[in-house]
């Protein structure tokens, strides 16, 4: 018991996860993180974190939003931040829904983010405009090689004398020869 010198219940896991919250803010390798952070995605469904002092709770939290940010103060790799997420929903289910709710808010009104759906949103027609005139100049010059092609093949097979096979007979009779191409004598 408590009064007899013993241990209040959580105690150990409040302890034990003080110190990993200290530790985590001072790890600076990828592997390293990642290694924590798989580890106390394993405690997600640990009775010892419900007995846990809010303070212990908010400081735990607090490192791993810092961990889930883009930016500063640590820099995280984009893998130790999706990581880090995973690990605030297992240990606290309870606020997933808002947590991602608030990040997509904060990423779309991040100013970064709105001069580039500005920049898109303005450039959207130039972007059209130029896909559908690139789309319309190879379809044109499908249609100017292909005429090409069959005027090439054309003359390859000798279509281009006298009107092509209908006026070859023509011709001929013209030129002196019969149709077998013995000379014909007048």
């Amino acid at each position: 018991t408590l009064a007899e010198g013993g241990h209040m219940p959580g105690e150990g896991a409040e302890f034990l996860l003080g110190e990993v919250t200290d530790t985590i803010s001072r790890v600076r390798t990828e592997q390293g993180l990642l290694t924590y952070l798989n580890c106390l995605k394993a405690l997600g469904s640990a009775s010892h974190l419900r007995c846990l002092k809010a303070i212990t709770r908010l400081r735990l939290q607090s490192e791993l939003y810092s961990l889930t940010s883009p930016g500063g103060p640590y820099y995280a790799p984009r893998s130790v931040r999706s990581a880090a997420l995973e690990v605030l929903d297992a240990l606290f289910p309870m606020g997933r829904r808002s947590r991602r709710l608030v990040r997509l808010v904060f990423r779309v009104l991040h100013p970064a983010e709105i001069l580039g759906v500005v920049f898109f949103v303005l450039l959207l027609p130039v972007r059209v405009w130029s896909w559908a005139s690139r789309k319309a100049l190879a379809a044109l010059g499908g249609v100017v090689m292909a005429a090409l092609r069959l005027c090439g093949l054309l003359w390859l097979f000798g279509w281009h004398e006298a009107g092509g096979k209908a006026g070859q007979g023509q011709a001929r009779q013209q030129s002196g020869t019969a149709q077998g191409g013995h000379v014909a004598w007048q």
